[in-house]
Protein backbone atom coordinates (compact mmCIF):
# COMPACT_ATOMS: atom_id res chain seq x y z
CA UNK A 1 0.00 0.00 0.00
CA UNK A 2 2.74 2.18 0.71
CA UNK A 3 4.30 1.52 -2.83
CA UNK A 4 1.14 2.65 -4.57
CA UNK A 5 0.90 6.04 -2.37
CA UNK A 6 4.62 6.71 -3.16
CA UNK A 7 3.94 5.85 -6.70
CA UNK A 8 0.98 8.47 -6.89
CA UNK A 9 2.72 10.95 -5.27
CA UNK A 10 5.73 10.90 -7.51
CA UNK A 11 3.15 11.01 -10.52
CA UNK A 12 1.32 14.40 -9.40
CA UNK A 13 4.86 15.55 -8.42
CA UNK A 14 6.08 14.73 -11.98
CA UNK A 15 2.91 15.79 -13.39
CA UNK A 16 2.95 19.57 -11.70
CA UNK A 17 6.73 20.30 -12.46
CA UNK A 18 6.08 19.83 -16.35
CA UNK A 19 3.67 23.09 -16.05
CA UNK A 20 0.20 23.39 -17.08
CA UNK A 21 -1.12 25.60 -19.11
CA UNK A 22 -3.54 27.92 -18.27
CA UNK A 23 -6.27 27.87 -20.50
CA UNK A 24 -7.35 31.23 -22.29
CA UNK A 25 -10.71 32.23 -24.06
CA UNK A 26 -9.96 32.81 -27.27
CA UNK A 27 -10.57 36.95 -28.34
CA UNK A 28 -13.34 37.37 -31.01
CA UNK A 29 -14.48 40.99 -31.07
CA UNK A 30 -17.25 42.48 -34.05
CA UNK A 31 -16.34 45.88 -35.32
CA UNK A 32 -18.15 48.23 -37.61
CA UNK A 33 -16.86 51.27 -39.49
CA UNK A 34 -18.08 53.62 -42.01
CA UNK A 35 -14.62 55.10 -42.79
CA UNK A 36 -11.79 52.31 -44.79
CA UNK A 37 -8.98 51.78 -42.18
CA UNK A 38 -5.84 50.02 -42.51
CA UNK A 39 -4.74 47.06 -40.74
CA UNK A 40 -1.10 45.45 -41.01
CA UNK A 41 -0.46 45.79 -44.42
CA UNK A 42 -4.20 45.50 -45.59
CA UNK A 43 -6.43 48.24 -46.56
CA UNK A 44 -10.04 47.12 -45.75
CA UNK A 45 -13.35 49.44 -46.88
CA UNK A 46 -15.91 50.28 -44.57
CA UNK A 47 -18.37 47.68 -42.97
CA UNK A 48 -18.71 45.30 -40.05
CA UNK A 49 -15.97 42.87 -39.05
CA UNK A 50 -15.02 39.90 -37.16
CA UNK A 51 -11.38 40.38 -35.39
CA UNK A 52 -10.59 36.32 -34.22
CA UNK A 53 -6.97 35.63 -31.89
CA UNK A 54 -5.85 32.32 -33.69
CA UNK A 55 -5.65 29.45 -31.24
CA UNK A 56 -2.69 28.13 -31.79
CA UNK A 57 -1.01 31.34 -31.52
CA UNK A 58 -2.34 34.36 -29.48
CA UNK A 59 -0.05 36.96 -31.42
CA UNK A 60 -1.82 36.17 -34.26
CA UNK A 61 -5.42 37.56 -35.23
CA UNK A 62 -7.57 37.13 -38.15
CA UNK A 63 -9.78 39.99 -39.20
CA UNK A 64 -12.47 38.91 -41.66
CA UNK A 65 -15.47 40.92 -43.39
CA UNK A 66 -19.30 39.74 -42.87
CA UNK A 67 -19.20 38.83 -46.78
CA UNK A 68 -15.94 37.22 -46.63
CA UNK A 69 -14.52 38.81 -49.14
CA UNK A 70 -11.57 40.86 -47.30
CA UNK A 71 -9.35 38.86 -44.39
CA UNK A 72 -5.84 39.37 -43.56
CA UNK A 73 -3.87 37.71 -40.91
CA UNK A 74 -2.61 40.46 -37.97
CA UNK A 75 0.58 40.05 -35.73
CA UNK A 76 0.18 41.61 -32.16
CA UNK A 77 2.10 42.06 -29.58
CA UNK A 78 0.29 41.43 -26.01
CA UNK A 79 0.16 44.53 -24.19
CA UNK A 80 -1.14 44.75 -20.34
CA UNK A 81 -2.97 48.18 -19.05
CA UNK A 82 -2.85 49.09 -15.09
CA UNK A 83 -6.81 48.01 -14.77
CA UNK A 84 -9.51 46.18 -16.82
CA UNK A 85 -10.71 48.21 -19.71
CA UNK A 86 -14.37 49.05 -19.44
CA UNK A 87 -15.12 48.65 -22.65
CA UNK A 88 -14.29 46.65 -25.54
CA UNK A 89 -12.67 48.89 -28.43
CA UNK A 90 -10.58 49.30 -31.56
CA UNK A 91 -7.65 52.06 -31.36
CA UNK A 92 -7.02 53.49 -34.40
CA UNK A 93 -4.21 56.08 -35.20
CA UNK A 94 -5.35 58.69 -37.81
CA UNK A 95 -2.87 60.37 -39.72
CA UNK A 96 -4.86 63.03 -42.11
CA UNK A 97 -7.02 60.58 -44.30
CA UNK A 98 -5.47 57.37 -43.37
CA UNK A 99 -7.00 55.26 -40.43
CA UNK A 100 -4.93 52.72 -38.93
CA UNK A 101 -5.50 49.98 -36.91
CA UNK A 102 -3.34 50.12 -33.66
CA UNK A 103 -5.11 48.30 -30.68
CA UNK A 104 -7.73 45.90 -29.89
CA UNK A 105 -9.19 45.42 -26.00
CA UNK A 106 -11.90 43.48 -24.83
CA UNK A 107 -13.63 44.82 -21.98
CA UNK A 108 -13.10 43.29 -17.95
CA UNK A 109 -9.43 42.53 -19.32
CA UNK A 110 -6.25 43.64 -18.61
CA UNK A 111 -4.56 42.61 -21.23
CA UNK A 112 -4.51 44.38 -25.18
CA UNK A 113 -2.81 43.72 -28.18
CA UNK A 114 -0.91 46.00 -30.04
CA UNK A 115 -1.23 45.41 -34.09
CA UNK A 116 2.62 45.51 -35.40
CA UNK A 117 3.40 48.27 -37.47
CA UNK A 118 2.92 48.16 -41.43
CA UNK A 119 4.53 49.99 -44.23
CA UNK A 120 1.20 52.04 -44.50
CA UNK A 121 1.52 53.45 -41.16
CA UNK A 122 5.12 53.69 -41.30
CA UNK A 123 4.91 55.85 -44.54
CA UNK A 124 1.86 57.83 -42.80
CA UNK A 125 3.69 58.59 -39.81
CA UNK A 126 6.16 60.51 -41.83
CA UNK A 127 3.57 63.27 -42.46
CA UNK A 128 2.97 63.43 -38.74
CA UNK A 129 1.55 62.84 -35.27
CA UNK A 130 -1.52 60.79 -35.39
CA UNK A 131 -4.35 61.59 -33.71
CA UNK A 132 -6.53 58.39 -31.76
CA UNK A 133 -9.81 57.40 -32.69
CA UNK A 134 -11.14 54.69 -30.46
CA UNK A 135 -14.41 52.49 -31.82
CA UNK A 136 -16.31 50.43 -29.50
CA UNK A 137 -16.93 46.71 -30.29
CA UNK A 138 -18.76 44.31 -28.88
CA UNK A 139 -17.21 41.18 -27.62
CA UNK A 140 -17.85 37.35 -27.47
Amino acid sequence: MKTIVWQLFMLLMVMSTLGVTEAKAQVQVQLKTSTPFVAGDATFPSGSYTIIQQQDDPQLFEITDSSNSHSALLSVEIIDSDRPRAKSEVIFNKFGNTLVMKQIWVSGSETGYLVTTGHVEKKAAKSGKPTKQSIETTSK
